[in-house]
């Protein structure tokens, strides 16, 4: 009798590892999908290559994501900026105005890739260093932003 006691708590111990093993790496995608960071957008960033069916973004457009939670959107060539307030969860980015939601694909020193989640858009960004030349050499006659549909 203790033998079969013994089978059954093994069975059991077994069961429950591998229904704790699915628990246990559920966090893992928030490492892979930002790139090892979550919530951390924070600075400057120029759009390099949007696609979609929504493809109404100023070509180079600058966002500033700010530690404040606002965002400052800038289309070359008009200068003109708007801003918006925006929050960061998990790997989640959201216009807070406009409830736009992007899904952070990619986050690194250099790089920034967004997939549409309410909408059909898909937006690469690279981080703007102090050295940058090229700030400003892209044309737009467009004025609309990635924050607005």
């Amino acid at each position: 009798m203790n033998l079969n006691l013994f089978k059954l708590t093994l069975r059991s111990f077994f069961v429950l590892l591998v229904i704790s093993l699915s628990f246990i790496g559920s966090d893992c995608d928030k490492t892979i999908i930002s790139g090892g960071t979550t919530g951390d957008i924070t600075g400057q960033w120029r759009l390099i290559y949007n696609a979609g069916t929504l493809n109404d973004i100023c070509a180079g457009e600058r966002v500033n994501f700010q530690s404040n939670g606002v965002a400052n959107l800038t289309c070359p060539g008009n200068g003109q900026s708007i801003q918006r307030n925006y929050t960061v969860s998990g790997s989640t980015l959201t216009y807070t105005e406009t409830n736009i939601q992007y899904r952070i694909v990619t986050l690194n020193n250099t790089d920034l890739e967004l997939e549409g989640i309410n909408n059909e858009r898909y937006l690469y960004y690279n981080r703007v260093t102090t050295n940058d030349k090229t700030s400003g050499n892209s044309q737009s006659t467009m004025n609309n932003n990635s924050s607005e549909k």
